[in-house]
């Protein structure tokens, strides 16, 4: 993944002592290895030299050494870090996980944030850069990670042909859709689209470009609207063509407008849409996007269910819903509004609905935005209406890199 500015919980801690060895505290280092800039522990060396050696030996890796190198993109390690790997744009800094990976995971892994840097250059920072509604928000964070995969798939595909299967069988068991559908029709294209079928893959990208990044804007909304008084931009897949791979993506327009590239869980709707009652609620326009997403249908698709309880499941823990105070005041309107979205989803999975649930999670929407205003008392209301509301209870880090 890829960001504007870099969340303090993920940053590469390279001005602290690394491990210990012989006793003694290793400091990180810059210096060049394969002609790219790393910061590392001096015990690090012999893996860093082995890693880059190994995309010096394929073409996709040499292009990923030539970004790096013309970019002046740092790499380092961090074993804090909470996903496998990282792109921050603002340090220009790739940091990689080497307590969740392995030498062969690692090769792909460093591929995939490479083509970030390469997006950005291709001007995908420019592009997210503008006010985007919900709707392009989502287009891009999706593709521009599809994109990323293929470029790592291509890398493997070339590893494998050397003899080396190790990072192939490593993608294969995140990205499985993705490798069965090129192992079947050698097509890249068709790789690109199989990675929207993954229901696991992208669940997890979901939240990370949807639910997460929009309890962010209702808080920074709800602090200071005035901010917030511009109009949104809706990007067509068009303007991110040049930096999502669109070339090698058969029918790339008219797929990312499918509901297949746009559809989200109904978790991540609802997050949206009290995003929206909440723009409502301070006089801005709503984000008229929103309501044209598709919502992702359950039925009979167990692998999507699982997903779609792990979203309801991570945002009570995102919202705070969890602790003693999780019933009070407004928060229990986001919370009843939750609970609704899983007796739905059950129903959905199922084949049928719960009309009961929906008027639940109508009452929910209605009774956060009369909170809100302040035109309705609430049952638990501890917190003043004209008090910002989500400064005290978003339990949220700032999801801003590029994850893989």
């Amino acid at each position: 993944m890829t960001s504007s500015k870099t969340p303090a919980s993920l940053l590469a801690k390279t001005e602290e002592p690394g491990t210990l060895l012989s006793g003694q505290d290793e400091t990180k280092e810059l210096c060049t290895i394969h002609g790219v800039q790393v910061r590392i522990k001096p015990s690090e060396k012999e893996k860093v030299e082995k890693l880059l050696g190994a995309l010096e030996a394929i073409p996709t890796g040499r292009t990923a050494l030539k970004t790096l190198q013309e970019d002046k993109t740092t790499l380092s390690f961090d074993s804090a870090l909470d996903t496998k790997g990282a792109y921050y744009p603002d340090k220009n800094e790739i940091v990689l996980n080497d307590a969740l990976l392995n030498m062969d995971s690692m090769k792909f892994v460093l591929v995939h944030e490479a083509r970030h840097r390469k997006q950005s250059s291709l001007g995908k920072d420019k592009c997210r850069q503008q006010r985007l509604d919900a709707a392009s928000d989502l287009m891009i964070g999706r593709a521009i990670e599809a994109d990323a995969d293929v470029e790592a798939l291509i890398a493997c595909k070339e590893w494998e042909a050397l003899g080396d299967k190790g990072p192939l069988e490593e993608l294969a068991k995140g990205r499985k859709a993705m490798v069965e559908a090129y192992n079947k029709t050698h097509s890249l294209s068709d790789a690109f689209k199989a990675w929207y079928a993954d229901e696991l893959t992208v669940g997890k990208y979901e939240r990370l470009y949807g639910i997460l990044p929009y309890m962010s804007k209702m808080k920074r909304l709800d602090k200071n609207p005035y901010k917030w008084r511009f109009p949104l931009v809706s990007a067509e897949p068009k303007d991110i063509a040049p930096f999502c791979g669109a070339d090698r993506v058969e029918g790339f327009e008219e797929f990312l407008n499918s509901d297949q590239a746009r559809q989200v869980h109904a978790q991540t709707k609802t997050v949206f849409e009290l995003y929206n009652l909440l723009r409502e609620a301070k006089g801005l326009k709503p984000d008229t996007s929103i309501q044209g997403i598709p919502t992702r249908d359950l039925t009979n698709n167990p692998e999507a269910k699982t997903q779609a309880d792990a979203l309801i499941a991570q945002a009570f823990k995102d919202f705070n819903l969890n602790s003693d105070n999780g019933t009070e005041g407004f928060r229990s309107h986001i919370a009843d509004a939750f609970n609704a979205v899983k007796k739905i989803n059950n129903a959905c999975f199922k084949g049928s609905r719960d009309n009961e649930a929906e008027k639940e999670l109508e009452t929910a929407k209605k009774n956060f935005f009369a909170h809100i205003t302040g035109k309705k008392e609430q049952k638990h209301t501890n917190t003043p209406a004209n008090t910002p509301l989500f400064q005290s209870f978003l339990a949220i880090k700032g999801k801003n890199s590029r994850h893989n």
